[in-house]
């Protein structure tokens, strides 16, 4: 049982570790007013908070109904993909 309630809690947690570090990078971007250099990526900063929001609507609603099973079978994988991504980045940023 407390497996299962983890699995539905820890994205709720990394969800909320993510929101506060980089709230900590906005606010001091915002406090030394460093807002120039980041000009031209307004509109994929604005599409990226959108899907954002979207997509923790969509997963709020499936976290609902879906399965234990379900939930903790898709976070493996999904847990995986970032490790793969993680390690793939590793590598040829060392070898570029």
């Amino acid at each position: 049982m407390w497996a299962s309630a983890a699995a539905r809690l820890t994205p709720v947690y990394s969800v909320a570790i993510i929101f506060f570090s980089q709230l900590s990078q906005l606010i001091t971007i915002f406090i030394n007013n460093r807002f120039e250099p980041y000009i031209q990526y307004y509109p994929l900063i604005l599409t990226a908070m959108a899907v954002g929001v979207l997509g923790g609507l969509i997963g709020s609603k499936l976290n609902k109904k879906l399965s234990n099973k379900v939930i903790t079978k898709v976070f493996s994988v999904t847990l995986a993909f970032v490790a793969i991504v993680n390690i793939y980045n590793a590598v040829t940023g060392f070898t570029a």
